[in-house]
């Protein structure tokens, strides 16, 4: 609590109520914590939710998505993607999926998002890591599944499923890309929603 209430009062940078340690997604009605702890060499450091989003299909929802990071800040509409992109400070999707999704389908929406994040000549230059991350999956998601993406500096990438770590990448281009799915202008969801703490 001590924490909420330095992060409410002491930054100034979420306006939520002191005792609102939880964000409800309101079509899915999934809770997110407002803050959250993650291992990095051996400290635990505290990342901040900065939006929630929906991901739907054909009118039916598919997961529901929180993105954290480390420390952050306000910026304007303008600036505020291009610091989500950038390699630096710790960042987090939570992935709570709420529709069943076969293993290739997976596979395809991730190889369709970096088409649309990533450059031909920057698809070129990831495509070992991209391979990578797709060979990690090995089952669909089920409902009630949880995939947790985490980007560390130097362009890390973990994909942790059900609580149980399943691979790391290096590689800040792919990070980079992977993030993108959700960040760039074409994003599979409503990219606002997921910057919503962080706007001026």
């Amino acid at each position: 609590m001590n924490l909420l209430i330095h992060l409410v009062f002491g930054l100034g940078i979420f306006h939520l109520a002191v005792n609102a340690a939880e964000v409800t997604e309101p079509s899915t009605q999934l809770a997110f914590p407002t803050v959250v702890q993650v291992l990095d060499q051996g400290k635990e450091v505290p990342l901040q939710l900065t939006g929630i989003a929906v991901r739907s299909k054909f009118f039916v929802n598919v997961y529901a998505l929180a993105h954290y990071m480390q420390d952050p800040a306000k910026f304007s509409q303008a600036a505020v993607f291009d610091e989500i992109l950038r390699n630096r400070k710790i960042k987090q999707f939570v992935l709570k999926w709420v529709h069943d999704v076969d293993l290739k389908s997976i596979r395809e929406a991730y190889l369709t998002g970096f088409q649309k994040s990533l450059s031909a000549d920057e698809q070129l230059h990831a495509k070992k890591a991209i391979d990578t991350y797709l060979a990690l999956y090995t089952s669909g998601a089920k409902v009630g599944d949880v995939h947790i993406l985490r980007w560390f500096p130097d362009g890390i990438v973990t994909l942790t499923i059900n609580d149980q770590p399943i691979g790391k990448i290096t590689d800040p281009l792919f990070a980079k890309g992977l993030w993108g799915i959700w960040f760039n202008p074409k994003s599979v969801v409503s990219r606002n929603k997921l910057v919503k703490n962080l706007l001026d």
